[in-house]
């Protein structure tokens, strides 16, 4: 059914959505188009070519409404919040999608589902995470068989969706599986409350399992899969580390020279068109670029995101040429206020575009009041030119 593809294929058809109970589609970027209705702007930033798609409600749609998934039931969470959007991983011809549904367990814990032919296919019955190789391999983070505690998982890896899981963990824990790099998984072990630091865990098989850093995060993962870039604690520098997956050193710095005040980065992605990451110049939002070089990464051009956008951007995406990158990711809006019970009368998100050779940000209402936002991506590497399962993972 999911055929191996030697060379990658890029797709340049997605749109954004706002789906739920009027589920409507609209494109973003191929034509110039407008953006939904209701939408503000902060600029006059082009709209950009937005490969990946963005969703909220019931149900996700592609650019031209069909629908590719269904089932989601998770409302927009509190300002300051964690969000628990649904994720959707592209797969093949079709997408996995992990997410609650309204006959879920409360506290509710998602289902691993595949769609994109006929049917819908359950890969996992119970979810917490999930992450998809450049190969096809799924990682999943499912409730340990026998554990009463809740949350405790185990590291399943299946090679195909219709393989048998493997469990690749040493012990039951409550983990979080992030994104491959290259044929590393990794992994966030996070202790709980007992006062041990969360550990950033590198698995190269099953029972195969490192510490790649006692206590950090993932920002990005490079295209192909040979460098990572964490989130670390560190009190001085810019909180952010590059290393090597397969043997956690450190690969180059992160240059953040060019602004005169301290940057601290925050979350990002990596795609061809280089690493865009959420930074914060002293006590100013902004959208930062990446280029890739012998000596690490370089802090090349950042523009300054709009003033209502909360906590950065969330997956945020480069695309582009080296000369004209836009980035893009969507935003909880500061101004959007809930009501007392913690409801929305409009959508709290935002889509946010910007141009790095304009220096400047637009912004646009997307999303459902009543559903959480997400974006259809794989953290995960792939843009290398070995054996794809995927045509566009980034």
């Amino acid at each position: 059914m999911w055929r191996m593809m030697r060379c990658w294929v890029p797709v340049v058809v997605v749109g954004l959505v706002s789906c739920g109970t009027t589920n409507t589609a609209v494109r973003s970027g191929e034509q110039g188009s407008a953006a939904p209705a209701g939408g503000t702007t902060n600029s006059d930033a082009a709209p950009s070519t937005d490969r990946a798609l963005l969703f909220s409600g019931l149900d996700i749609t592609d650019g031209k409404g069909t629908r590719v998934a269904s089932g989601f039931d998770l409302p927009p969470a509190a300002p300051g919040g964690p969000e628990l959007s649904p994720i959707v991983v592209p797969y093949g011809n079709g997408s996995l999608y992990l997410a609650a549904t309204p006959k879920s367990t409360s506290p509710p814990i998602p289902e691993l589902r595949l769609t994109g032919g006929s049917d819908e296919v359950i890969v996992a019955a119970t979810a917490f995470s999930v992450a998809v190789s450049a190969f096809g391999a799924i990682a999943t983070a499912e409730p340990a068989t026998g554990s009463t505690l809740a949350w405790t998982s185990d590291v399943i890896v299946r090679t195909s969706p219709a393989s048998p899981p493997k469990v690749w963990s040493l012990e039951a824990a409550n983990y979080a599986v992030l994104a491959w790099a290259a044929d590393v998984l990794l992994v966030i072990k996070n202790p709980g409350e007992s006062g041990e630091p969360i550990e950033f865990l590198a698995f190269d098989g099953p029972g195969e399992v490192r510490v790649l850093n006692p206590n950090a995060g993932l920002i990005a993962v490079s295209p192909d899969g040979r460098w990572v870039l964490l989130s670390t604690s560190a009190v001085d520098g810019n909180g952010a580390e590059l290393v090597d997956p397969s043997t956690g050193k450190d690969v180059g710095v992160v240059d953040t020279s060019m602004e005169s005040e301290t940057v601290v980065v925050g979350q990002g992605s990596w795609s061809s068109s280089g690493l865009v990451a959420s930074i914060w110049v002293g006590s100013e939002q902004r959208l930062g670029l990446f280029t890739q070089g012998e000596a690490g990464l370089t802090l090349t051009k950042s523009v300054t995101l709009p003033t209502n956008v909360l906590y950065g951007l969330n997956e945020p995406y480069a695309l582009g040429t080296p000369g004209h990158v836009t980035g893009s990711g969507w935003a909880r809006n500061a101004d959007i206020r809930p009501r007392q019970d913690g409801s929305y009368d409009t959508t709290p998100y935002m889509h946010v575009v910007c141009d790095f050779t304009l220096n400047q940000c637009k912004s646009t209402a997307v999303g459902d009041p009543s559903y959480q936002i997400g974006r259809e991506r794989n953290p995960s590497g792939g843009e290398s030119e070995q054996f794809q399962l995927i045509s566009e993972q980034r």
